[in-house]
C-alpha cells in the first residue's frame, strides 16, 4: 500500500499529541467525590496534579482532520494505542486500514512490514513505564489558557463527565508544537481545547483540539487542524503479546 508523504508527516504531529496528552490522563485521585458546584477548573487541576499516578493500562484512539481548506474538510489519519505498564501496541490507520504497526513487549520492540505482512524485531528505542513517562503541557491549561469555561456535565459512554473548554493563544500553540517542523505553526490563529473528565474517577477521557490557520503539507495548504482523542479501558486488563 502506497502512503503519501503527507501521511508520514502526520505521524510526527500525532505522536506529539500522544506525548502531550498521555500524562494528562495518567493520574487518578482518591478522596471524596466532588459535587458539581465544587468542580472548578483550578480545583480539579490541582487535584489532578497531586493525584497518585496509579494508571497501569489504557486504550487510546486518536483521529486527525484537516478543516476549512481549499479542499474543504476531511480525515488525515487515525492512531490506536494500547498500553499495559511498559508494554505498548501502536497502530496507524488510513481510511480504516492499518498501514503501520509497532509492538513493545518485555523491553523488546517489533515492527510490521506491511508489504508482506511479517514482523521483525527492531532495535529498542524506548524504556521506562510508558503509562507515566511523558511530560505534558496540558496539565498547565488552566494557568496558560487565555480563557476557560466549565461547560457542564455530559455523559460519555454511560459515565458522567465534566466538560471544560480552553482557548489558547497563537504563541501558546507554537510553544506546544515547537518540535513539529512538518506543519507550519508560525502564523497560527490560536487553538481551542475541550477536555472531558470522569466525575467519579477524575480520569481525563476525551480531548478535542482545534488549531487554526496552520500550513498543512503537500497539496492541502492553509487550513485548520483538529485532533480528537478518546481514552478508555483505564486500568482494565489489556493483553499485549510479542508477534514473533
Amino acid at each position: 500500500m502506497r502512503i503519501s508523504s503527507l501521511r508520514f508527516k502526520a505521524m510526527t504531529i500525532a505522536a506529539t499529541l500522544v506525548a502531550l496528552f498521555a500524562v494528562a490522563f495518567t493520574v487518578g485521585c482518591g478522596g471524596d467525590k466532588l459535587e458539581p458546584a465544587e468542580m472548578g477548573v483550578e480545583d480539579l487541576w490541582e487535584m489532578a496534579a497531586q493525584a497518585d499516578e496509579d494508571i497501569e493500562s489504557w486504550h487510546m484512539e486518536l483521529t486527525s482532520y484537516y478543516l476549512n481548506t481549499q479542499y474543504d474538510s476531511g480525515p488525515i489519519q487515525s492512531m490506536i494505542v494500547d498500553v499495559n505498564g511498559e508494554d505498548l501496541h501502536e497502530q496507524w490507520l488510513l481510511m480504516g486500514q492499518v498501514y503501520a504497526e509497532f509492538i513493545k513487549v518485555d523491553g523488546r520492540e517489533y515492527s510490521k512490514d506491511m508489504l508482506d505482512d511479517t514482523w521483525k524485531e527492531v532495535e529498542a528505542t524506548s524504556d521506562g513505564e510508558i503509562a507515566g513517562d511523558y511530560t505534558s503541557q496540558f496539565m498547565e491549561l488552566p494557568s496558560q489558557a487565555s480563557s476557560q469555561e466549565n461547560v457542564g456535565v455530559e455523559v460519555i459512554d454511560g459515565r458522567e463527565t465534566e466538560h471544560f473548554h480552553f482557548a489558547l493563544s497563537s504563541s501558546r500553540v507554537e510553544e506546544m508544537f515547537t518540535t513539529t517542523t512538518s506543519y507550519g505553526f508560525s502564523d497560527n490563529g490560536g487553538g481551542e481545547v475541550d477536555v472531558w473528565i470522569d466525575r467519579e474517577t477524575y480520569f481525563m477521557v476525551r480531548y478535542d483540539l482545534v488549531i487554526k490557520n496552520v500550513v498543512i503539507p503537500e497539496e492541502i495548504g492553509l487550513g485548520d487542524l483538529r485532533f480528537v482523542v478518546d481514552i478508555s479501558d483505564i486500568n482494565q486488563p489489556i493483553e499485549i503479546a510479542a508477534p514473533i
